[in-house]
């Protein structure tokens, strides 16, 4: 008799439990226009949360912004706070970024695409802070870019890659700033640039046949200036794919 109660009581659990997912979930599932909506704040000007115009309570369900009557973002709330996946779509309809929140705070995957929706770079973050290895792509899918982050600092390394896939620079980081070698690829050499705590303190190449050249101190700016605006240049696949705006 007193199994036959236990397992009664045990299934209530359950199924009140379900019920309270179903409500939760039907909650989220409210769609909200941005005039329904008020955001509060402290007397420092932060956001504090986000209520219900109407209720005068905190916000559960998805607020949609949109533009001459297309969705361009769909942002999630509970109890007040982004919490959940936040969209953004290109004026093709397709998704253009997907960032994951818990509680006000980016936690989980950032995803941006190409306005085909290929995937165009993947962020993590933890509760705000990003860490990990973030990625971009080039539109066919080959990588274009990685960088290590650590409690939201570069840290490792960071390097790019041009469209045939090979790599192109390799820079060494320690909490955000440029230390130790930063190796350029170019033809029949390699040249390495040496930091310290964001400085450089020299600079030469290596050729192929292992022989080491000196580089100019009178150079090195320029030279960096050039290898600085190839890389950057490699993200304009991605802007040009970002004019389909609405």
């Amino acid at each position: 008799m007193r199994k036959k109660i236990i397992y009664f009581v045990f299934l209530i659990l359950i199924v009140g439990c379900e019920n309270y997912d179903k409500l939760e979930n039907k909650e989220i599932e409210n769609i909200f226009k941005p005039n329904e909506i008020e955001e509060i704040k402290d007397i420092n000007g932060n956001s504090v949360a986000i209520i219900n115009k109407q209720t005068k309570k905190p916000l559960t369900g998805i607020v949609e912004y949109d533009v001459r009557g297309k969705i361009c973002i769909e942002t999630s709330y509970r109890n007040g706070k982004i919490d959940g996946i936040t969209k953004e779509y290109f004026g093709n309809g397709k998704v253009r970024r997907e960032t994951s929140y818990r509680n006000g705070k980016e936690n989980g995957d950032d995803k941006m695409y190409y306005s085909n929706g290929n995937i165009f770079s993947i962020l993590k973050y933890k509760d705000g802070v990003r860490y990990g290895v973030t990625r971009n792509y080039y539109i066919d899918g080959s990588t274009l870019r990685e960088i290590s982050f650590k409690n939201g600092k570069i840290d490792g390394y960071e390097r790019w890659y041009d469209k045939s896939g090979k790599l192109f620079t390799d820079t060494s980081y320690t909490l955000g700033k440029k230390d130790g070698i930063k190796k350029i690829y170019i033809k029949d050499a390699i040249a390495e640039i040496i930091y310290k705590d964001d400085k450089v303190i020299d600079a030469y190449y290596i050729f192929e046949d292992g022989v080491k050249g000196a580089m100019l101190k009178s150079e090195v700016k320029s030279f960096l200036d050039k290898v600085h605006n190839r890389e950057t240049s490699f993200l304009s696949v991605y802007r040009d794919s970002a004019l389909l705006q609405f």
